[in-house]
């Protein structure tokens, strides 16, 4: 954890036994409470803010793809708490 509770996780995805990329990224949660206007409008709402640095080897992976499926990975994630 650095600071005031951010998450900070260092991986590295590998395809067929190389590496691919390495990543250090970090999570931020930032309580917004009862936000009147924007794309956080309502009660109870938080900012989730995520950053992510990454190394890419050899052409193997790419940012497009890593967009993308960080993005769907987000995308299942609010769906799963709107739906609490």
């Amino acid at each position: 954890m650095a600071g005031a509770g951010r998450p900070i996780a260092a991986y590295t995805m590998c395809v067929d036994g190389r590496a691919a990329s390495t990543s250090l990224a970090t999570t931020e949660i930032e309580p917004l409470g009862n936000a009147r206007s924007g794309p956080a409008a309502g009660p109870n709402r938080a900012l989730l803010r995520y950053t992510e640095h990454t190394v890419y080897m050899d052409g193997i992976d790419g940012d497009t793809a890593r967009r993308a499926g960080v993005a769907d990975l987000l995308g299942v994630l609010a769906w799963y708490l709107g739906s609490g």
